[in-house]
């Protein structure tokens, strides 16, 4: 397995760290960016795509889901939504995987590994 590059988004700065740290256990992963807006996730998108943006849906919801899926064609994504509604749009949208937010962290964990193994 290859080392990756994970693109964290997520509004607020404690999500995004703590999301951010647990990635950084992943052995393979060797470099994990964090974007809080829209714009600033399209930009590191667009420099030096990731293998993988784990998105929270509370920065732009499914329309940035949208622009970084046109964006970073190839790129796995792993939404993170709100309720089953929003599962439900995400899938029907395109998304790799989408979790309600409130996921077990070492479900999250495996789920990110296993997307980066593929």
């Amino acid at each position: 397995m290859k080392n990756a590059h994970v693109l964290i988004v997520a509004k607020e700065a404690s999500l995004c760290g703590g999301l951010a740290a647990l990635v950084e256990a992943i052995p393979n992963v060797d470099r994990v960016a964090q974007a809080h807006n829209p714009v600033e996730a399209l930009k590191q998108a667009g420099m030096e795509p990731p293998d993988l943006i784990v998105l929270d849906t509370d920065v732009g919801g499914l329309d940035l889901f949208t622009a970084l899926h046109g964006k970073c064609p190839g790129v796995k994504i792993l939404l993170l939504v709100e309720d089953m509604r929003q599962q439900t749009q995400a899938q029907v949208a395109g998304a790799d995987v989408a979790l309600i937010k409130g996921y077990p962290a070492h479900e999250l964990l495996k789920t990110v590994q296993a997307m980066l193994a593929k």
